[in-house]
């Protein structure tokens, strides 16, 4: 019933003109954009066992690029919000990009190329060094072996994650070790590695942080959040090259804590920190948290362009 009230208010919004009505009065509002994996014609279907909800369709991104671009957005990277207050800037959108998935390198920056759009790329040291894997996908792969069908698995998955992380890490060890499933990131290769994250950088694709090893931030203590805050920007400095200014909060969990080692580390940009559209003023000179634009990786095109524009004043 919810989602049946939900699509006539979006096709009231889009078909009375009140939607692009509205797209003409939010020329000085941000734009932010997340987006994870990006799937293309492929012979496996990995993506769809491992991540079914991450992956948006190249064919959707390009759709969806394109109607942005017709629109008069403006493409920027985080780093470049610096420069609203002093240049006018119609529709600053920011395109980025969480986890580093090693399928955006094949069919994303195409996409983006072609519009040029430039991108950020929110990286984990230990997810590119494959040290570590995200455990949604573990599990899916744990379940897939054992002939769970795709609504046992996402069922399973939502109850795991209203577990907290130490609660969750205790009952899979558990079930892994009396199950005997032998797993190892090292046969996966998923994620960017350091040769992929430095090409992109130098090639006009600015480079973030998502945390050293995507855990949930406010479940952390002072020293772990050091680690997967401070830690994560220094070693992919080091590794870049360059200057690491902006993060993305893994799940977009943060609390006060969260945000004042952030600060301390000295990110300039952060996002995933509450759903709708950003004012100017974030390009300030402080730490600046933004929010995303709420868009799902299936929804139809006429839920997009009500998503980007009028849907916001409910937010």
């Amino acid at each position: 019933m919810r989602i049946t009230l939900k699509k006539i208010l979006v096709h009231i919004l889009y078909f009375s003109g009140i939607n692009f009505l509205y797209s003409l009065f939010v020329g000085k509002k941000i734009f932010v954009f997340a987006h994870h994996s990006v799937s293309g014609n492929k012979d496996d279907n990995l993506e769809e066992i491992l991540y079914p909800n991450l992956s948006i369709d190249v064919f959707v991104l390009h759709k969806r690029l394109e109607y942005l671009k017709k629109r008069g957005h403006t493409f920027i990277t985080l780093s470049e919000l610096d420069r609203l207050d002093s240049e006018n800037i119609k529709k600053p959108t920011i395109i980025y990009f969480d986890d580093g998935f090693r399928d955006i390198l094949e069919n994303a920056i195409p996409v983006l190329k072609e519009f040029g759009i430039p991108a950020t790329i929110f990286v984990s040291p230990d997810l590119s060094d494959k040290k570590d894997f995200l455990w949604t996908m573990k599990h899916r792969l744990y379940l897939s072996e054992r002939q769970s069908d795709k609504e046992e698995i996402e069922t399973e998955i939502a109850d795991l994650k209203k577990l907290s992380d130490k609660q969750r890490i205790a009952y899979l060890e558990g079930l892994y070790k009396d199950n005997n499933f032998a797993f190892t990131p090292k046969s996966f290769n998923l994620f960017l590695d350091w040769e992929d994250i430095k090409f992109l950088a130098n090639h006009g694709f600015e480079i973030g942080s998502h945390s050293m090893s995507h855990k949930k931030l406010t479940e952390c203590d002072g020293a772990e959040l050091d680690y997967e805050i401070k830690e994560s920007k220094k070693v992919i400095e080091e590794k870049i090259g360059k200057s690491v200014k902006s993060f993305s909060y893994p799940y977009g969990r943060r609390n006060a804590l969260v945000d004042q080692v952030i600060r301390e580390a000295g990110y300039k940009f952060v996002v995933s920190a509450g759903i709708g559209l950003d004012g100017k003023e974030v390009g300030n000179g402080t730490t600046a948290f933004l929010k995303n634009v709420q868009i799902g990786i299936n929804d139809n095109i006429i839920d997009f362009k009500v998503k980007i524009y009028s849907w916001n004043l409910f937010k």
